[in-house]
């Protein structure tokens, strides 16, 4: 959502760890994903 993509800098400084790995992961499965879509084999 736009909404935490423009928080994500702003809120940076006050997340715990958890939560800051926790939206890392987000991105991996959601690069991947779209990655998989694009491109199946991209994960071969």
């Amino acid at each position: 959502s736009s909404d935490s993509t423009k928080g994500r800098a702003r809120e940076a400084t006050c997340k715990s760890t958890a939560e800051i790995e926790a939206e890392e992961v987000e991105k991996i499965q959601s690069y991947r994903f779209k990655a998989q879509e694009l491109n199946p084999r991209i994960l071969e």
